[in-house]
């Protein structure tokens, strides 16, 4: 008799706590056809373990704000206005 491993699946809302994005976002990672990878089960939308992790792995790691994206004074001028 062989024995199967299955993948740990997670449902949305589990992944979008554990992404910290909303559950939202993930509908429109998979409505735009990227983000992580899933299932469909039904109408059900599950997520392995793994690809979570992998799609975390993947996120550039920053440990301080030289590595940061270069924003402009100008960009910083357009917040300020924006907030005003």
């Amino acid at each position: 008799m062989t024995t199967h491993s299955f993948p740990t699946l997670l449902n949305q809302k589990e992944v979008s706590k554990i992404i910290r994005k909303s559950e939202a976002w993930l509908e429109r990672q998979r409505w735009l056809g990227e983000g992580i990878p899933y299932r469909k089960v039904g109408r059900n939308v599950f997520y392995e373990e793994s690809d979570v992790h992998g799609f975390l792995e993947g996120q550039p790691r920053i440990q301080n704000k030289t590595q940061l994206p270069y924003r402009s004074e100008q960009d910083d001028l357009k917040v300020s206005v924006l907030h005003q």
